[in-house]
């Protein structure tokens, strides 16, 4: 609204001088206003009355402004475009998007099917809607029949609301979480078709972390298709239990394949982590990293599961616990080794604790080799209880054990030659070897 001059000012009416009153006395000649002040200013007020949803009432009441305002029928629109691209057309035209512009929109059409619904008023082009923090909406974030209110940031709308994707932060997760070769880390996980799955077990991960109240509940991340999954998985702080699940029967049908980088160990759970691997193969690609370890509180369970290297890991473990950790080995191992070169360790305890309770270690025909098979240092134990190494008796020039700096392997008296490797472990068994500061193998 334009502020009109007094017609006798210095300016004009087109000026910014200010309104005075007169004063005979003295000589000063009060303000002349123009119509254009009194016509705007009413005309707009009364427009005000008018959009806000009022018939213009000529008793003096003054309210009706104030009324008007609190209405919000000026900042209200009604949907009339499709799932995934909302349309309305509020009264006055906002003329264009201002940052900071505010309406309400009763969505009519159907659910949004993609992440990247927008919205356009009053035929000024549509704009992307994001949730509150600028992420990108959930596939069934916008329902029909919702009345949802949007802020203009300057590039697009955001949602003033939560959104479902955003309250999933505070409800019970699935049983599953499903992911595919064929998904998309933009989808919700909740079925296992190419619609639905995640692309990558990191994804699902996060989903759970960061969205659902996990605490005392068990989630699976399942597998969806046979093939090779890539990318590294860093599992953090979980207060419920994590399963991630291929096929018990057929673990060489899903292949998940890392590596790269020296922080790029392909399984990594860190503090009060508790996680279950199941039913497929991991194949190291990096050959300067671990491909399984674990270190603070957190706990790693493994059976059924296939392991090998396609390059040469000659200073890192297959399977590693680090201070505070502890991995259960309690079924069925595969070790391959037609790929890759020499490895640091299969099993290693570098001040965490590492057991084995009932499992199968089964080594091909070609046996992976190894500098140590079992490596325990810095104050870590190793237990094997009931545990048996079948197929191929190990690599030639593999040493079966090396305990050092006050560590423990326990094979329970099994013997020198109980682990697989050609050559001889040390310290000997049930021997205080000075060499071996504190460590002992019985």
């Amino acid at each position: 609204m334009k502020y009109w001059g007094p017609l006798n000012s210095t300016g004009g009416i087109n000026g910014n001088d200010s309104y005075v009153n007169g004063n005979p006395s003295i000589g000063v000649q009060g303000s002349i206003p123009s119509f254009h002040g009194f016509e705007q200013t009413l005309r707009e007020l009364q427009n005000l009355v008018i959009d806000g949803g009022y018939t213009p009432d000529p008793t003096i009441n003054g309210s009706q402004v104030a009324q008007s305002v609190q209405s919000g029928k000026v900042i209200y629109g009604v949907d009339t475009g499709s799932a995934d691209a909302m349309v309305s057309t509020l009264t006055p035209n906002p003329g264009l998007y201002m940052t900071g512009l505010t309406v309400r929109i009763l969505k009519t059409s159907s659910t949004n099917l993609t992440t990247t619904p927008t919205l356009s008023l009053n035929g000024m082009g549509a704009q992307f809607i994001r949730r509150r923090n600028g992420l990108p909406v959930a596939k069934g974030d916008l329902v029909p029949n919702g009345l949802y209110e949007f802020a203009y940031d300057g590039t697009q709308f955001r949602t003033m609301a939560f959104l479902a994707s955003d309250m999933n932060d505070y409800i019970l997760p699935p049983a599953t979480i499903w992911v595919r070769i064929d998904g998309n880390d933009a989808n919700d996980g909740m079925a296992n078709n190419p619609q639905h799955a995640l692309l990558t077990v990191q994804a699902a991960i996060n989903m759970i972390v960061q969205r659902f109240i996990a605490a005392g509940r068990t989630i699976t991340i399942q597998f969806g298709v046979a093939g090779t999954y890539t990318g590294t998985w860093k599992v953090p702080q979980t207060p419920g239990i994590l399963t991630i699940m291929g096929d018990i029967n057929n673990p060489s049908n899903y292949i998940c394949q890392a590596g790269g980088s020296a922080a790029d160990t392909a399984v990594f759970a860190s503090t009060s982590a508790s996680v279950f691997l199941r039913g497929f193969t991991m194949v190291n690609t990096g050959g300067v990293t671990n491909t399984l370890a674990a270190i603070g509180s957190a706990q790693l369970d493994i059976a059924y599961c296939n392991f090998r290297a396609s390059t040469s890991m000659a200073a890192y473990a297959w399977i590693v616990s680090l201070p505070g950790s502890s991995i259960f080995i309690d079924g069925p191992i595969l070790l391959d080794g037609t790929t890759g070169g020499i490895n640091g360790s299969c099993l290693d305890a570098e001040g965490g604790n590492l057991y084995t309770q009932n499992a199968t270690f089964t080594l091909t025909s070609t046996p992976p080799r190894f500098t140590y098979f079992a490596r325990c240092v810095n104050n870590g134990q190793m237990n094997f209880y009931g545990t048996t190494f079948t197929g191929a008796t190990g690599d030639s020039g593999t040493s079966k054990y090396w305990a050092n700096l006050n560590s423990v392997i326990q094979t329970n008296g099994a013997g020198a030659g109980y682990l697989p490797g050609g050559l001889a472990g040390t310290p000997a068994p049930n021997t205080a070897d000075p060499a071996a500061h504190g460590a002992w193998y019985v």
